[in-house]
């Protein structure tokens, strides 16, 4: 009898050149996907590092404060006092921005942000 289960596998990150575990578990769960070519560490400060795009979701002038619909499906808090030019920019409902995500005690928070820039038109 021929075991075909996966075995745990030890791979190389292209990123920062370390290794790291590619366990069965992970295999089975990623089962038909290419392997990861970089290790956790990296996809997680990729992830925190990259600057990320939205539409404003609500957002309350009086309280200065509302939340961003995350193009990949998350919601953020964004604070009046987070975008670039806060005197200048007047966030409303449906406004395309672009920001780096905070993690705070109270959950993700949208800093750094700015408008995002308009589509060309072709």
């Amino acid at each position: 009898m021929i075991d075909r289960q996966p075995k745990d596998l030890y791979l190389t990150c292209q990123s920062c050149r370390n290794r790291f575990l590619y366990s069965r578990e992970e295999q089975r769960h990623n089962a038909g996907a290419a392997r990861p070519s970089i290790c956790p560490a990296c996809r997680t400060l990729e992830r925190l590092t990259r600057r990320r795009s939205g539409v404003i979701e609500w957002y309350s002038r009086q309280r200065g404060f509302g939340f961003i619909n995350e193009d990949d499906g998350g919601s953020v808090f964004v604070h009046v006092s987070s975008f670039r030019e806060p005197g200048r920019v007047r966030p409303n409902k449906g406004l395309a921005v672009r920001y780096h995500v905070q993690m705070t005690e109270k959950g993700p928070r949208a800093v750094d942000v700015e408008l995002a820039a308009p589509a060309e038109e072709g």
